[in-house]
């Protein structure tokens, strides 16, 4: 009886041991985003540079867009609402820079000039 007792507590005290070193080590995965936004007046796009994000949470993806949001009437006399999304994420980097380097290039085929933003 007390040996299945002292082999149960120590069973359980290894799965938390086990669980905790199991969390330390998982590394938070990291979410990329960037953000643009057409001019409605001349034919300009916004967009900023990809940034890495270490939650996948709605409210932190809108927040920066936000402060893109910010930054661009801020800087060009725009007035973007601040609330709007105008972010794109992605799992990871190289898939954030393909889909950017694309509509770069559309926008660039349609004679429209880029206007890179830097969200502080």
């Amino acid at each position: 009886m007390k040996a299945t007792a002292i082999l149960r507590s120590s069973l359980l005290a290894l799965l938390c041991l086990s669980g905790k070193a199991e969390a330390q080590s998982e590394k938070p995965r990291l979410q990329t985003v960037w953000c643009s936004v057409p001019d409605s007046n001349e034919p300009r796009l916004f967009i900023s540079n990809p940034v890495q994000l270490a939650s996948h949470s709605f409210i932190v993806i809108n927040t920066y867009s936000g402060r893109f949001a910010r930054t661009v009437n801020a800087r060009f006399g725009q007035h973007l609402p601040l609330e709007s999304n105008y972010c794109h994420s992605f799992p990871n980097a190289s898939r954030a820079a393909m889909a950017r380097a694309d509509v770069i290039a559309r926008a660039s085929a349609h004679n429209v000039r880029i206007m890179t933003v830097s969200v502080f």
